[in-house]
């Protein structure tokens, strides 16, 4: 998209403050909690993403421009894509990250004890 970039220009207005508030900075040691909201936020990201190139799909066809065009649709797989992957990350990790904490084992489980 670079060369249509430069052809058409960008407004890069709101994307520093839509950056920060989906990617605020965390402590280094981010647990998996952390992580899940990552995987949430780039998920958000991404879906603004696909949301542009919807709205890019018919103004390339207006301008005539068949590479535009061809740009606006790789794209737009490429995010589909990544939508995708991401989805699934977050569908494996949330039971792990969400009900494994919130739900400890009883006192003597691991050591085969009886319970009750």
């Amino acid at each position: 998209m670079e060369p249509h970039v430069f052809h058409y220009g960008e407004n890069k207005r709101d994307s520093a403050k839509l950056r920060d508030a989906l990617f605020p900075k965390y402590d280094d040691r981010a647990g998996a909690y952390e992580a899940l909201i990552a995987l949430q936020a780039l998920f958000m990201y991404l879906s603004h993403l696909e949301a542009h190139f919807t709205a890019l799909t018919p103004a390339s066809q207006a301008l005539w421009d068949r590479e535009f065009v061809e740009g606006v649709a790789f794209s737009q797989t490429q995010v589909g894509s990544m939508q995708t992957w991401v989805n699934l990350q977050i569908k494996t990790r949330s039971p792990q990250t969400l009900l494994v904490p919130a739900h400890p084992l009883p006192e003597g489980f691991l050591r085969g004890q009886r319970i009750g």
